[in-house]
């Protein structure tokens, strides 16, 4: 159940704003360590308060005009999303399922697949049609945060109220989205719809002592809007299970499975114009158990403990220079400290296993778009750098491995006709990226798309060949990695049927993992539908 202890709309004439700081929790010390955030919320929103004139000049005449409705392309879509399985989740639809964390919501589309590791600290990995989570793409505002340390991203992580729309790709497109795009890509959009500023708070309390709690806020003034969100989560995770010994059955608790997380996010983007940025960043401490398999009685890594601290920036800006031109730059900065702990490891020393990593990541990017009558077009540079410090690399690397890697993409999509004057449009994507330690590839990509004028519906081809790099696990951990890995291949076909009833995919994907010592061949399909009528979904998946 969710009660909502605070929601004040600040364009009113109310008195002064009291708080009073709970405790809610008198052992979470990571709540007690930035408990005067709240507060800064409270302030920024008072200021804008204050900020609003309370004297109205009352109109003698009012007049009525009649309601226009401006209807407006917008140049810098997502690119080839006609060409692929496409879904969107709206705000009021993230509100009405209510949802506690992302994955929570992903799980309700079509071929996309949620790994999840028990309980609310459990760790949630995304894949989409079958591939792993290292083969699909997890961005924020169209800048991809996978972590070149293990490939993945860790869902929990993110708090769910700084998200207002959530974009899914299914299906390979590398020459679009980059490395990691085998199964296709989940945008997490943040960008606020509201148009007044407003603090709202929420509780949730569930089961194993499941409890969240966030503050949000939006403050909206003549030259930007600020968004901010505070939420704290903690879990017990102690479920029952039933374990077989030895022919007994027996129910149990899960062990060493809690989880606390305080995390805080914040969003400056400036007033729609010629010239437009954005400020983004996330920010956490959390710490949970990670428990193993239960066998025979005995709970694999009983005591294991990790702890991680992260911290995410994300910068944009776009340039109009026409009404067909426009400039995009982004950048990412990402930093993680991992410290995982067993002291039941004593193979590996007197005080157990003790892990410790930090790793960074830094992303810029420019794209120019252009776009003239039909022909619209893309033009991608990337640069990358990542690096990482850690005690558990393989001897004579030390212990720290850095890698650098430069990214250069095109995109050209246009219409034509046949039948109709635009019922056919085709697409054609190229990309090429170079890695410091992981050799190279290359990414096209074609796509044809069938619009009926005359009827509600199309049809949709797109042919990719994709690829992934391998991460800093895979090539340097201790005793797993291997050096000298290629980046992963794959070849996607998606062919795909929508009308205004009911969508329908067929998808055949052939992976290729391409090593100097190895290679492995898979086969899948896919079959999915979903009724646009009522909005449900249904998929079939059938793998050899």
């Amino acid at each position: 159940m969710i009660f909502t202890f605070i929601n004040i709309p600040l364009k009113c004439n109310n008195g002064p704003l009291a708080h009073r700081e709970r405790d809610f929790r008198g052992e979470g010390l990571l709540f007690k360590r930035i408990k005067f955030i709240p507060g800064m919320f409270f302030f920024a929103c008072l200021l804008n308060f204050n900020l609003y004139s309370q004297n109205k000049v009352q109109d003698s005449v009012k007049v009525k005009f009649p309601e226009v409705v401006v209807t407006a392309t917008k140049l810098n879509k997502t690119p080839g999303t006609e060409f692929s399985a496409y879904s969107t989740i709206t705000k009021s639809e993230l509100t009405k399922i209510g949802a506690v964390q992302i994955s929570d919501v992903l799980q309700f589309i079509p071929g996309v697949f949620i790994k999840n590791y028990g309980g609310m600290g459990g760790f949630k990995n995304l894949s989409i049609r079958g591939t792993t989570a290292k083969q699909t793409i997890l961005m924020i505002d169209g800048v991809r945060i996978n972590s070149t340390q293990n490939g993945m991203s860790d869902l929990s992580i993110i708090p769910i109220d700084m998200v207002n729309e959530i974009e899914i790709v299914r299906g390979g497109n590398s020459a679009l989205f980059g490395g990691n795009a085998i199964g296709g890509i989940v945008n997490l959009i943040t960008r606020s719809i509201d148009t007044t500023s407003f603090i709202k708070g929420n509780l949730n309390y569930g089961s194993y002592d499941d409890f969240q709690t966030s503050i949000n806020s939006k403050l909206i003034s003549s030259v930007c809007d600020i968004d901010g969100s505070l939420e704290y989560l903690n879990s017990k995770g102690n479920y029952k299970f039933q374990v077989n010994d030895f022919g007994k059955i027996k129910i149990l608790h899960r062990e060493n499975a809690d989880f606390e997380n305080l995390s805080v996010s914040f969003s400056l983007n400036s007033k729609p114009s010629d010239l437009n940025y954005s400020i983004k960043g996330i920010g956490r401490i959390s710490d949970r158990g990670t428990p193993g398999a239960v066998t025979q009685n005995n709970v694999e890594n009983a005591f294991a403990r990790l702890k991680e601290n992260e911290l995410i920036l994300l910068g944009s800006s776009s340039l109009f220079i026409n009404n067909n031109q426009i400039v995009n730059i982004t950048s990412l900065f990402r930093i993680n400290d991992y410290h995982y702990h067993d002291p039941l490891l004593k193979w590996y020393s007197p005080n157990g296993l003790n892990e410790i990593f930090t790793n960074r990541d830094i992303q810029l990017t420019s794209k120019y778009s252009y776009k003239y009558h039909k022909i619209s077009t893309d033009l991608n540079v990337e640069a990358c750098y990542s690096d990482i410090r850690g005690n558990m690399l393989q001897p004579g690397i030390g212990n720290y491995k850095k890698r650098s890697s430069f990214g250069i993409s095109g995109h050209l999509e246009n219409s034509f006709g046949i039948f109709n004057e635009s019922d056919f449009t085709y697409q054609m994507g190229l990309r090429a990226d170079i890695f410091s330690d992981a050799g190279n590839a290359v990414s096209p990509l074609v796509g044809l798309l069938y619009n009926a004028g005359f009827l509600p519906l199309k049809l949709r081809f797109n042919y990719s060949y994709n690829f992934r790099p391998p991460n800093f696990n895979e090539m340097y951990y201790l005793n797993y990695g291997t050096a000298n890995l290629l980046p992963e291949r794959s070849h996607s076909f998606n062919l795909g049927l929508t009308t205004g009833i009911i969508t329908s995919d067929f998808y055949k994907k052939s992976n290729c993992v391409s090593t100097k010592q190895s290679c492995s061949v898979e086969c899948k399909k896919l079959w999915g539908c979903s009724d646009k009528r009522s909005g449900d979904s249904l998929a079939f998946f059938f793998v050899r």
